[in-house]
């Protein structure tokens, strides 16, 4: 839900009308989140703080930005990061009444006040001070929906609606709140048991390890990938990725946890450029903060609530995701392609299909899993759809039955040959026709 402010003749806080708007601003989206990713993607903690209002306000072209925690039980703010006029504000907190911050938080919406803003709220000094005219605010919400705190936008002169603005607010209003949460969780974990200060710092590590990957890559879409394949002692894997557009909606990831169970994930955004990398990215981000945590159902639901809030119009997330503890393996999946699993002893291939929505649709949906165990041979196959739905000069489509008659062919090979014979069956069928969607294949041999 979203509020927009102005101010009526006799003072009261009302809807504006379509005539009351003012023209928007012209907004390079593409540029704006990718100067803001350049400068956050090596940062976390507080750095990552100042990092993302100082490269906010900039790329909003705003005189201020902050970031904030919200201290339930006193009804004040504490700041992160405040940056305001050029400068980095220290040690900064206040009450919430009177201010439209407070609409913000207690409200749970997203507020913007074009024009007039000291008029809807004159009690308020700070706003007076600076000559205040406008302001953009959205709650910082945990995965439950409660709220954290908030990220919010002033300047000095009028701030016309723009929804490429707004997109570009959204999607790293998301990331500061996945942020904000893990730090939470770092202190508790750090309260609980000394034990675990351990844990927090590989967490810590491998949350700096994806960062320098963001950092390197050529493009959004490959900064959201791993850097390399984990070794995992009783597996072979493989990888594959050839993108159909500079910003594509393909992903996949690995996650070992400490105990050596591993995780992957794939997906596959809906549509093609900036919105379907924005929804790559707000899954990764909101995934650092599941991964370890829960079962995958829950995990599923989870995500699929905080990507509602997100509200990418249009823009959803299919997803799969496999858990391997030793022999055993566990499945969940939304709206993907089913697995594919060749069972060596018998040479046969067999498929886990899991019907679900994707997740950020605005219906409410029941994630399951399904489990089953590896032997030695055993092969796995997962895909997003760009192989299944490529096309021939004929416009006669691949489709899932030949996909699975070309693993059979080469499921007894190493993980690399059965990914290079399924690309090169593809090659072959497409006959020089380009690619319309992304191709993305991951293979999982048991030694």
């Amino acid at each position: 839900m979203s509020l927009t402010l102005t101010n009526s003749p006799r003072g009261k806080v009302v809807r504006l009308t379509k005539a009351d708007r003012l023209p928007p601003r012209r907004l390079d989206e593409d540029a704006a989140l990718r100067s803001i990713l350049e400068g956050t993607a090596a940062q976390t903690g507080k750095r990552f703080f100042v990092a993302l209002v100082k490269n906010l306000a900039k790329a909003l072209n705003t005189y201020g930005a902050w970031v904030t925690e919200y201290i339930e039980e006193s009804h004040r703010l504490r700041a992160h990061a405040l940056w305001l006029g050029g400068k980095l504000i220290r040690d900064y907190e206040f009450r919430i009444e009177g201010t439209p911050c407070e609409l913000v938080i207690t409200g749970r919406q997203s507020v913007h006040c074009e024009n007039n803003l000291l008029k809807l709220f004159p009690n308020d000094g700070d706003l007076r001070k600076i000559g205040a005219v406008s302001y953009m605010g959205v709650p910082l919400l945990d995965v439950d929906g409660k709220v954290l705190g908030h990220l919010a936008v002033l300047d000095t002169q009028p701030m016309p609606q723009e929804p490429r603005a707004s997109s570009v607010f959204r999607i790293f209003a998301a990331r500061a709140a996945a942020e904000l949460q893990r730090h939470r969780i770092e202190l508790e974990l750090q309260k609980k048991n000394a034990a675990l200060e351990k844990a927090q710092a590989l967490l810590e590590a491998e949350n700096r390890r994806k960062s320098v990957e963001i950092e390197r890559a050529r493009q959004l879409q490959l900064s959201m990938l791993p850097a390399k394949i984990p070794h995992v002692p009783h597996l072979e894997i493989a990888a594959y990725m050839k993108t159909a557009t500079e910003v594509g909606g393909d992903y996949y990831d690995f996650n070992t946890g400490r105990d050596g169970v591993l995780t992957m994930t794939i997906g596959d955004a809906t549509g093609h450029g900036l919105n379907a990398g924005m929804m790559v990215t707000a899954t990764k981000s909101i995934l650092t903060t599941l991964h370890d945590e829960m079962d995958l159902p829950e995990i599923f639901q989870r995500l699929h609530r905080a990507l509602q809030r997100v509200n990418l119009r249009r823009h959803y997330m299919a997803l799969q995701m496999l858990r391997i503890t030793g022999a055993a393996i566990e499945v969940c999946a939304a709206g993907m392609p089913p697995l594919l699993l060749y069972r060596a002893a018998e040479k046969r291939v067999e498929e886990i299909a899991i019907k679900a929505l994707p997740l950020g649709s605005a219906a409410q949906f029941n994630y399951r899993k399904k489990k089953t165990t590896l032997a030695p041979g055993d092969t796995i196959l997962l895909m997003s759809d760009g192989l299944l739905e490529l096309f021939n000069p004929q416009n006669e489509i691949f489709d899932y039955e030949r996909m699975r008659t070309a693993f059979a062919e080469a499921a007894s090979q190493a993980p690399r040959e059965i990914i290079k014979h399924l690309v090169q069956r593809g090659e072959t069928w497409a006959s020089g026709r380009p690619q319309e969607d992304d191709v993305t294949l991951v293979v999982l041999q048991a030694k």
